[in-house]
């Protein structure tokens, strides 16, 4: 029997082709263009002058929530084209014929993934942060604490786009998981409001909006209390557990 790879060597084989692929992507670039037409943007209103502080915070928060759904949205992407992609290439089974386990493969690709959304993420914010005039007070710590709760989204999205590829064709998968991320108070809404199943039924629908506090900051609020923050906190993980369970259980089930 031949021994298994180790998992540190495993998880560095896998990330780098899945960085790769993301650096090979077009959508990559058209967030690099984007964010340089923002750029220009607020140079030409420095260079007329920001004097009204809403201005600044409007900009700030354009910014910011800009750079989240742009991380967001490379994440989702490059998580649903993992496995459909290398079944339809057949670059997977070469992989499985090695002494790795299936488990490895599915959480390689999954921090592979949510690592290449943080450092989008961390290099846009960087950029928004640095560039846009700041006309009042924001919370420091409340800035720590959103940041470290948009790591564990793009973790949890990513999990959700592997946890589906492996479900759904692409292109739905694509779909459902960019509804879950856009829409998911809608639907809790919705679901506690139209269906028999009532609010029961809508605890089950995630939410990422309850992780993304970039308006609570650009508005100048405090930073969330220790219970509070530690309660997102358990809930994005909460959330990430259950979609490690099913991607890990779907795919060990999966007929290669």
């Amino acid at each position: 029997m031949q021994k298994m790879l180790p998992r540190i060597r495993t998880f560095a084989l896998i990330g780098r082709g899945v960085w790769l692929a993301l650096l090979r992507r077009q959508d990559l670039y058209v967030c690099v263009m984007l964010i340089c037409i923002f750029l220009v943007g607020v140079l030409v209103m420095r260079i007329v002058g920001i004097d009204n502080p809403a201005t600044g915070t409007f900009l700030l928060n354009m910014g910011m929530t800009f750079a989240s759904i742009c991380a967001h949205v490379m994440a989702l992407l490059l998580a649903v084209r993992q496995f459909p992609s290398e079944m339809e290439n057949r670059t997977l089974y070469p992989l499985l014929a090695r002494p790795v386990r299936r488990a490895d493969i599915v959480l390689a690709k999954w921090l592979a993934v949510a690592i290449g959304g943080v450092v989008v993420y961390t290099a846009l914010l960087s950029i928004v942060w640095a560039s846009v005039p700041k006309l009042e007070t924001y919370d420091f710590v409340l800035l720590a604490q959103l940041y470290v709760l948009h790591l564990f989204s793009l973790l949890w999205l990513a999990g959700v786009g592997i946890t589906f590829s492996l479900i759904f064709p692409r292109g739905l998968a694509v779909f459902a998981g960019g509804l879950l991320y856009f829409a998911g108070a809608s639907l809790r809404r919705w679901i506690g409001q139209e269906l028999p199943i009532g609010r029961v039924g809508a605890a089950y629908i995630p939410d990422f909006g309850m992780l993304d506090l970039t308006t609570r900051y650009t508005d100048g609020m405090h930073a969330l209390a220790g219970q509070d923050w530690l309660f997102l906190v358990g809930y994005a993980l909460a959330m990430i557990l259950c979609f490690a369970v099913a991607a890990l259980a779907l795919f060990e089930r999966k007929p290669l």
